[in-house]
């Protein structure tokens, strides 16, 4: 997507007032991206194993993962933590 799309995508959903959520991919995408990304408040959806933005602080600040296969849960498992770091898997159980 042009970065000009996704920035009239963002003041549409300001206009609107929306929350905006980005499903990002599994490639990298351009650093100018990421300032324009965290201008407004949003829900982050990762693939699991995809690596955030290069510019955004995520900081455990993903929102959703997506696990696509359960050979990607038994590669990138231990991404799944609770917020005292204990893997949290038992809902797979």
């Amino acid at each position: 997507m042009p970065i000009e799309t996704l920035k009239k995508g963002i003041l549409f959903g300001m206009k609107q007032n929306l929350m905006i959520q980005y499903v990002f991919p599994d490639y990298a995408l351009p650093e100018e991206y990421a300032s324009v990304i965290e201008s407004i408040d949003n829900v982050k959806i990762y693939s699991i194993g995809c690596k955030p933005v290069t510019g955004i602080s995520d900081d455990g600040e993903t929102d959703v993962i997506v696990i696509n296969s359960v050979s990607e849960l038994e590669k990138h498992g231990d991404q799944l933590r609770d917020e005292d770091g204990d893997s949290d898997s038992s809902f797979l159980r």
